[in-house]
């Protein structure tokens, strides 16, 4: 007898990290990197049986850019799921003590200066000298930025899932299934167009399918190189028993002492899916990935439109 799933790909769009909203028109310019790049490797794919699950911030619900990207969604045939109570997981940038509070600060402190040119600074010395030479932009909104550094989100994480999960187990009650599979993937990358074929070739289990080396494109020079991270990157899929997904204690169980995504083959059972199927994306509102990253693998010349053409680019 075959068993039975659903399939939901995961899309944090905002509630990421320390500061998690930017404003009205870096959420204009992220929703159109995500429909450029991100769903047309979506769209790309050759099994398309799946569902989007964006994940938003409450306040995100009555954007009327969120509703323009609900019609989007469905103008294009997707089948989407919005939930709007943040991240369905641990946020890694909200766990530890004064370490990481002073990590976080230098991330507010290098998203203010950079907010308008990312790629001026490149290394720790370069960072120094920007201190002591620019004023601070005082328009960058500092006492939300602060406020948030001293929150934890994670507390509330148990509520938040308990309504989301609420609202899936009735959007799928008349669908037969025993597991679900969720693949994450950030709102400004991409899945090679065999991703969600090859996930589910693989029969359920209780564990982790993970994706190793990939790609990285850089949208401002047409750059196409490999990427070979040194940890497990933020491309992977869990697989949840039903009763383990639809509750939220069960759910939070079942991540055991997961953190980041570093930590899936630490927590998981996992099988790793073939390498290239994953795309990282540089743009122009990138803080955190650079081009000249140490992970950055070879240039790549040859077949590099026939590689392109399989993340829908």
């Amino acid at each position: 007898m075959t068993e039975q799933f659903i399939h939901l790909i995961q899309i944090p769009l905002t509630g990421v990290g320390i500061r998690p909203f930017r404003g009205q028109e870096w959420f204009k310019n992220r929703i159109e990197i995500f429909k450029k790049y991100t769903l047309n490797s979506l769209l790309n794919q050759t099994n398309k049986n799946f569902t989007l699950w964006i994940t938003m911030r409450p306040e995100e619900s009555d954007n009327l850019l969120t509703k323009e990207l609900e019609s989007y969604l469905k103008e294009k045939g997707f089948t989407a799921f919005m939930s709007f109570d943040g991240l369905m997981y641990v946020d890694d940038k909200f766990i530890g003590g004064a370490k990481e509070k002073l990590m976080n600060l230098a991330r507010i402190i290098r998203m203010a200066y950079l907010q308008d040119n990312p790629y001026s600074v490149q290394t720790p010395l370069q960072f120094l000298k920007m201190l002591l030479t620019r004023k601070p932009p005082l328009r960058f909104g500092w006492g939300k930025a602060l406020k948030e550094l001293f929150r934890d989100k994670n507390k509330t994480l148990r509520n938040r899932l308990s309504n989301t999960l609420g609202e899936i187990k009735e959007t799928f009650k008349e669908k037969k299934y025993d597991w679900v599979y969720v693949s994450r993937i950030d709102s400004d990358d991409m899945f090679s167009k065999d991703f969600v074929a090859e996930v589910q070739s693989y029969r359920p289990f209780p564990g982790a399918l993970t994706c190793r080396n990939g790609y990285v494109y850089n949208s401002l020079t047409g750059q196409l190189a490999d990427w070979r991270p040194k940890t497990n990157p933020p491309f992977h899929t869990i697989i949840f028993p039903k009763e383990e997904f639809l509750e939220a204690d069960r759910y939070i169980q079942y991540f055991k002492s997961f953190k980041s995504h570093e930590d899936i083959p630490k927590v998981f059972h996992c099988q790793n899916l073939k390498d290239g199927n994953y795309c990282v994306l540089v743009h122009n509102q990138h803080i955190s990935t650079l081009w000249n990253h140490p992970w950055l693998g070879g240039e790549i010349k040859e077949n590099k439109q026939e590689i392109l053409s399989k993340f829908g680019i």
